[in-house]
C-alpha cells in the first residue's frame, strides 16, 4: 500500500515539473521581441519606388548632339520633308526613304503660270547698209536714224513671248538728197528721211526667273521708208516699200518687279524694197515695180522698257 502511494506521488511529481519546464523557458528571456511583421499594428511593406524615367529629347530644327545625330522622327506632327527641309541636321542616309522623296514645295516666283499680256517700249539709233535698190547704196539715200517702237504682245510660257509691234523713225537723208540751192548746213540742207514698218515677232527668254534674263528674239515686218530734197525746181522725193523677212535681236533685262524690266537691245533687220514711188513738187512723177530687188539692212541698238 505504501509502495503504490509513493509511485503515484513520483509520477505526479514528474508530470508538475514537465508542464512547468515551458514557462520556465519563456520566462527566462523575457525582454526578445517577436518579429516586425508579426506585430499586431505593424504597417504592410511598401514595394521600392520604379527608377525615375528618363526625358525623352525634344527634335528641334536646330537640334544637334555631339558625335551623334538624332534619328529622324516619325508620325503626324512631322512631316516627311522634315529631313529634307533641315538637310545640316541630318545625313542623306535618313532622307532616302522607301516611298520615295516628297515633292519639293513650290516657290512663291515659281508658282503656276498664267499667260498675260505685256507691253514694251524701245528707242534706239538704226544705221542703213546694203542697196536699197539695183546700183543705189543704202547710205546714199539714207543716213542715221532716231527710232520709236511700241510692243504689245502674250507671255505665254515663262521662255516664250509672242506679239505684235510697231516702229519707225526719223533722220537725215543721204548725200543724194541734199539741197545744192542753199548753203550752210541744217535740216531744209541736208533733206529728211523716215521708214516705219508693223509686223509680228517671238522673244524667248533664257533665264526668265532670274535678276538678269537674257532673250533672243525674230521677227517678220511690213518696212517703207522715204527720202526727200530740194533743188532749183522744187521738192522731190522718193518712197520704197518691201518686206523685212529677218528681224534678229537680242538682249538683256534687269528684272524691276515680277512682270517689269528695263535693259538694252540691239537689232539687225534684213529686208527688199520691192515698190518705188517718185514725187515732184507732191505730184507722182513715176511707181512701180524694181526690177532686181536688193538686200538691204538696218542695224539698231538702244535701251527697252517692258511692262
Amino acid at each position: 500500500m505504501h509502495a503504490t502511494l509513493s509511485s503515484l506521488r513520483t509520477l505526479a511529481a514528474a508530470l508538475a515539473i514537465s508542464a512547468a519546464l515551458p514557462a520556465a523557458a519563456q520566462a527566462e528571456a523575457p525582454d526578445a521581441p517577436p518579429p516586425p511583421d508579426q506585430l499586431p499594428w505593424a504597417a504592410p511593406a511598401r514595394p521600392e519606388p520604379p527608377p525615375a524615367r528618363q526625358a525623352q529629347p525634344v527634335y528641334r530644327p536646330d537640334y544637334t548632339v555631339p558625335g551623334q545625330r538624332p534619328p529622324p522622327p516619325r508620325g503626324p506632327a512631322y512631316p516627311q520633308a522634315y529631313p529634307q527641309a533641315y538637310p545640316q541636321a541630318y545625313p542623306q542616309s535618313y532622307q532616302d526613304d522607301d516611298d520615295g522623296p516628297p515633292p519639293a514645295p513650290r516657290s512663291a516666283a515659281r508658282r503656276a503660270w498664267q499667260p498675260h499680256v505685256e507691253l514694251a517700249f524701245r528707242g534706239g539709233i538704226s544705221t542703213p547698209a546694203g542697196m536699197a535698190a539695183e546700183g543705189v547704196p543704202m547710205r546714199d539715200t539714207f543716213g542715221e536714224q532716231l527710232t520709236m517702237g511700241v510692243e504689245l504682245g502674250i507671255r505665254t510660257t515663262p521662255h516664250l513671248s509672242v506679239g505684235v509691234f510697231a516702229e519707225g523713225g526719223v533722220g537725215a537723208a543721204g548725200p543724194a538728197y541734199q539741197s545744192t540751192s542753199c548753203s550752210g548746213s541744217g535740216w531744209s540742207c541736208d533733206g529728211g528721211a523716215a521708214s516705219g514698218r508693223i509686223g509680228v515677232g517671238l522673244r524667248y527668254h533664257l533665264a526668265p526667273y532670274a535678276p538678269v534674263d537674257p532673250w533672243v528674239g525674230y521677227a517678220v515686218a511690213l518696212s517703207g521708208a522715204v527720202a526727200s530734197g530740194d533743188d532749183a525746181f522744187g521738192s522731190y522725193s522718193r518712197t520704197l516699200t518691201g518686206v523685212e523677212f529677218a528681224k534678229l535681236s537680242a538682249g538683256v533685262d534687269l528684272r524691276l518687279s515680277r512682270r517689269s524690266a528695263v535693259g538694252l537691245y540691239a537689232e539687225w533687220t534684213s529686208g527688199l524694197y520691192t515698190e518705188v514711188t517718185d514725187r515732184s513738187d507732191g505730184a507722182v512723177t513715176g511707181s512701180g515695180d524694181l526690177r532686181n530687188p536688193t538686200t538691204h539692212t538696218w542695224f539698231t541698238v538702244g535701251p527697252r522698257l517692258r511692262f
